[in-house]
């Protein structure tokens, strides 16, 4: 199968072929973990600028808001860059086949 490589879009297999690239890796890590505490940081500050934490105590209560966004995001998309490059499966075809059956028998 042959691609025009100047229009094509990138796909799950080029992604998880890409990873396998200690380099690549790490970049796309760092990218996950610098959007994260972007998003942390967002947090926090639309909390000042809106009004919603106007004093000192709720601005440090926005502050711990933020950094935990940031760390569970940063967690989570790691782990996510993780299971592309390893390949892990939460569950297998099969199994969520007969998941998807069982509910359906259940619920009829």
């Amino acid at each position: 199968m042959d691609r025009d490589h100047s229009v094509r879009k990138s796909d799950f297999v080029e992604v998880q072929h890409n990873l396998q690239n200690t380099y690549f890796l790490a970049f796309y890590a760092i990218g996950v973990v610098a959007s994260s505490v972007h998003m942390g940081n967002g947090v926090w500050n639309s909390s000042c600028k809106w009004g919603l934490s106007a004093t000192a105590h709720s601005q440090g209560s926005a502050a711990w808001l933020g950094a935990v966004v940031a760390l569970v995001f940063s967690l989570v998309g790691v782990a996510i860059v993780l299971s592309i490059r390893l390949n892990w499966r939460s569950m297998s075809n099969e199994k969520a086949e007969k998941d998807c059956e069982d509910l359906a028998k259940g619920s009829g």
